[in-house]
């Protein structure tokens, strides 16, 4: 059996440790606290593993707290559902003989003590192809399925079960509650030989980790790791990339974004996302320390500013009602294009249905123009100089 707890090189964070050995040893006793985003989403496993384990569907456990006290409502059931649903249709087209495996742990220990971890799910065709599921609640930010490494982590987890026998994976995300333009299921082929040209990569970058000095390296894994506040590598780049100045008093001064070179933008720009979230963690960071008693030179804890708040609205409802008209004590408000979407779902049943109902009802407006990286897959606009603009504003006034 694979060890109990999680593992310091696990397989969902395998991207930032593998490009980034030091983070290991950085981010250990760092404060990590689990926010209700990463509850929801363990309540939402928990409810996938119920629903594939017990062959029932999500929504008759709605009203029924999962984890922690979280009720599964008619939102969580819709989700989980769909995920479950692409999984037995895919233990319905790998044909007999395909076995599931749900959140079935996994050590590979041929490779290293410290890898293990449980995978969400999994349809193995014997001596085929093996099917590897990862279910993705947050609405964030959109994973690829391709060369993604917690993924290829668990299909070499996947492929222990079955003792190497198989020819080859397919990984598969479903992240129903955010937007992608493949849709919210994603897969990418693997297969035997690259495979294990990535357990290979695995087992250098997990001896990395345990050099004496392990290597520190930036780059977009940083956003996932919680030791920005206090990564001497970070704050180096970012204080050669904005080049800011230490005065003799310890002030910081920053050049103003006209003084850089096409050459220095482009790499403020690369590293605006990381200076961000590093700013974000700062505070995180202070804040924990803060209440777990310790000081935070030159801050105090506080407080947050609240509004006031009926203490029982049904009550306020009938007080106010003696008092005022009735249609003074509610306010109307059109439900958004997305909630309308959703309520008529429900009561219709089929996605098309719900797409006619609300043909011609709707219009998604023309976004401003926003700077992007090179790799962003939208089209890339003209932008117009100052007297182009001026130009076609006294047109419009003109006209």
């Amino acid at each position: 059996m694979p060890p109990v707890g999680h593992s310091r090189v696990g397989a969902s964070s395998a991207y930032r440790w593998m490009a980034c050995p030091g983070s290991v040893r950085l981010s250990a006793g760092m404060p990590n606290e689990s926010s209700v985003y990463a509850e929801e989403g363990t309540a939402a496993h928990e409810l996938a593993e119920k629903c594939l384990l017990e062959e029932r569907e999500a929504a008759e456990f709605i009203g029924q707290a999962i984890y922690k006290d979280y009720v599964v409502d008619d939102e969580m059931a819709g989700h989980v559902q769909l995920y479950c649903d692409i999984v037995t249709e895919q233990m319905a087209e790998s044909g007999e003989g395909a076995l599931l495996r749900v959140e079935e742990p996994f050590h590979l220990e041929w490779l290293h003590k410290d890898l293990y971890g449980t995978n969400d799910a999994c349809v193995i065709e014997p001596y085929g192809t093996i099917h590897v599921f990862d279910l993705k609640y947050g609405q964030g930010v959109a994973v690829e399925a391709e060369n993604n490494s917690q993924l290829l982590y668990y299909a070499l987890g996947a492929a222990e079960i079955v003792g190497r026998l198989f020819t080859k994976v397919v990984v598969h995300i479903v992240q129903p509650r955010c937007d992608h333009p493949e849709g919210v299921h994603r897969t990418w082929e693997v297969g035997y030989k690259d495979l294990y040209e990535f357990a290979d990569k695995l087992r250098e970058a997990v001896e990395a980790t345990e050099q004496e000095n392990p290597p520190l390296v930036t780059g977009s894994h940083c956003r996932f790791c919680n030791a920005k506040p206090v990564c001497p590598k970070v704050k180096q780049e970012l204080m050669e990339v904005s080049k800011a100045e230490v005065k003799d008093d310890g002030q910081i001064v920053l050049p103003a974004p006209q003084d850089l070179t096409s050459e220095e933008l482009k790499a403020a720009l690369d590293m605006s996302g990381l200076f961000n979230t590093w700013v974000a963690d700062i505070f995180k960071y202070a804040l924990a320390k803060a209440r777990e008693g310790q000081e935070v030179e030159g801050y105090k804890l506080v407080e947050k500013q609240t509004r006031r708040g009926w203490k029982d609205e049904d009550k306020a409802v009938e007080t106010l009602k003696t008092i005022l008209p009735e249609e003074d004590v509610y306010t109307k408000k059109v439900l958004t294009m997305p909630q309308a979407e959703k309520v008529l779902q429900k009561r219709l049943g089929d996605k098309k249905e719900v797409e006619k109902a609300l043909a011609g009802l709707w219009e998604k407006p023309k976004g401003d123009l926003t700077l992007a990286p090179i790799t962003d897959k939208r089209t890339a606009k003209t932008g117009k100089s100052t007297q182009q603009l001026a130009n076609e504003y006294f047109k419009r006034k003109e006209g």
